[in-house]
C-alpha cells in the first residue's frame, strides 16, 4: 500500500511536469519542489523500508525530472542545487543509488540548461509523446541494461525542443539588457483573453497560444509583434537570430543593470538642464542621452567648459538649447540642421540675404505643420529663432527710415 501511494504521487508529478513543460509555471514549480523534497526526506526515515528504498528512489528521480521539465531552459538555481545534492551521493555505498540514478540526475541538469538556456520544451502532442518515451520511469541498473526500456529512447526529447528565448540587445552598445515584455493570450474555451508582463531575457510562452507580444518599457522604444501582421518576424527573431531582439533606449534613460530603481535615470534627465544654465556637464550625462559620437563631441567642444564672458555664456546657452532639442526628441540627425538655423541669426545680412531666405522658408514650413503632433522643430525653439533673426536684421539696418520697410517686407505686408 505504501509503495502504491508513492507511485501514484510520482505519476501525478510526471503528468504535471508534462503538462507544464517549458512554462516555468510558479504554481507547478512549488508543487513539484514540495514532493521532490518530500521523497528526499522520506528516504532518510525508517519507514522508507515499508515502501522499499528502490521504489522511493524511482519516485524521487521521477519528481526531479518532472521539476526540470517545468523549468526547462531557465537554469533555475534551486533545481540545480537539488540535482547537485543527488549527484553527490556517489560517495555513499547503497543498494539503490545505481547507474539509473545518475542518468536521471544528469538528464534533469540537461533539461535545466537546455541549449545553454536558449531552448525550452513544447507541449504539442508529438512533443508530449516524445518526452514520455524519453522519461519512461524505469531506469537502468547499468549502462547495458535494455530489459525494460531501450536506452536510445532517452534521446527522443529532442523532438520536443523549440527556441522561444527572447534576449533584448542594445543597438548602441551591443550588450544584453533587461526590459519588460507584455504577452497577450488568445481566448480559449478554458479562459478568456488575458495578458501578463515578463522581464526579458526570458522564455516566451508557446507561440500558438499568443495573440500579441509587445516590448512596452518606459526606458526603450516600443516593439510590437501581432498575429496576422508581423508574426513571422517574431518567429524569425526566435529561430534565425537566436532570440536576439535589437532595442533602442530612450533619451535620458539608463539600463536596468545600471539603474534598477530608476533614480539615476530621473537624475540624468534633469542633469541636461544644467547645461542650459552654464554649469559644467559630467561625462555620464552625454552617455545617458545618446551614445552617438556627434553628441559626445558636440558636448565636449561647446559645453564641457563653462563660458566666461556674457556673449560666450549666451552662445553656450543657445548650444545647450539645441542639444536639448535633439536629445530629448531622439533626433540626433537634426543637430546640424538646427545648428545651421541658429547660425543664421549670426550672419551678416549686409553681405548676403540668402541665409535669411532659408530661415524664412524653414519658419514658413513650421507654421504650415504647426497642427501636427510630431513636429520637427519645437515651438519655443522656432519662436526663439524668429526673435534672434529679427534682432539681427534690426542691428544691420543702416538707417532708421528703412527699418519700417524691411519689417513690412519680412512680414509679407
Amino acid at each position: 500500500m505504501n509503495q502504491a501511494y508513492c507511485n501514484i504521487l510520482a505519476g501525478a508529478c510526471l503528468c504535471l511536469g508534462l503538462k507544464f513543460a517549458g512554462s516555468a509555471n510558479s504554481q507547478a514549480f512549488e508543487i513539484l519542489r514540495h514532493y521532490t523534497m518530500y521523497f528526499l526526506d522520506l528516504q532518510k526515515q525508517p519507514v522508507a523500508e515499508q515502501a522499499g528504498r528502490n521504489a522511493l528512489e524511482t519516485c524521487l528521480l521521477t519528481t526531479i525530472l518532472s521539476l526540470s521539465l517545468v523549468m526547462a531552459g531557465t537554469g533555475d538555481l534551486e533545481v540545480m542545487r537539488i540535482c547537485r545534492l543527488l549527484r553527490r551521493r556517489s560517495t555513499q555505498a547503497s543498494s539503490y543509488v545505481l547507474y539509473g540514478s545518475y542518468l536521471a540526475t544528469h538528464m534533469a541538469l540537461g533539461f535545466l540548461f537546455l541549449g545553454g538556456t536558449e531552448l525550452t520544451l513544447s507541449t504539442r502532442p508529438i512533443a508530449i509523446a516524445a518526452l514520455l518515451c524519453s522519461l519512461f520511469p524505469r531506469f537502468p541498473i547499468h549502462s547495458s541494461d535494455n530489459r525494460y526500456h531501450l536506452q536510445a529512447f532517452r534521446h527522443l526529447y529532442v523532438l520536443a525542443v523549440e527556441p522561444r528565448h527572447l534576449l533584448p540587445i542594445d543597438t548602441v552598445t551591443g550588450n544584453a539588457v533587461y526590459s519588460h515584455v507584455t504577452v497577450s493570450f488568445k481566448p480559449t474555451n478554458a479562459y478568456g483573453p488575458c495578458e501578463y508582463v515578463l522581464k526579458a531575457p526570458c522564455h516566451l510562452p508557446e507561440l500558438d497560444l499568443l495573440e500579441c507580444v509587445a516590448l512596452n518599457d518606459s526606458r526603450y522604444w516600443p516593439i510590437v509583434f501581432k498575429r496576422n501582421k508581423n508574426w513571422d518576424l517574431l518567429k524569425s527573431v526566435l529561430t534565425s537570430s537566436r532570440g536576439r531582439l535589437n532595442v533602442k533606449h530612450k533619451a535620458g534613460c539608463l539600463p536596468y543593470s545600471t539603474d534598477p530603481t530608476g533614480c539615476k535615470t530621473a537624475l540624468e534627465q534633469s542633469a541636461i538642464k544644467d547645461l542650459l544654465r552654464g554649469w559644467s556637464s559630467r561625462s555620464t550625462v552625454t552617455a545617458c542621452f545618446s551614445e552617438n559620437t556627434v553628441i559626445s563631441k558636440f558636448t565636449e567642444c561647446f559645453l564641457r567648459v563653462r563660458a566666461s564672458g556674457d556673449s560666450e555664456q549666451a552662445l553656450q546657452h543657445a548650444f545647450g538649447t539645441i542639444l536639448l532639442e535633439c536629445t530629448m526628441r531622439e533626433r540626433v540627425d537634426t543637430l546640424s540642421t538646427l545648428f545651421d538655423l541658429f547660425q543664421t541669426a549670426r550672419h551678416d545680412f549686409t553681405q548676403s540675404t540668402l541665409p535669411l531666405w532659408q530661415a524664412k522658408i524653414a519658419l514658413a514650413y513650421y507654421n504650415h505643420c504647426r497642427g501636427q503632433k510630431q513636429q520637427l522643430i519645437d515651438t519655443s525653439f522656432a519662436l526663439t529663432l524668429r526673435a534672434r533673426i529679427a534682432a539681427a536684421v534690426e542691428d544691420c539696418l543702416p538707417k532708421e527710415e528703412l527699418s519700417t520697410a524691411v519689417k513690412a517686407y519680412l512680414k509679407d505686408e
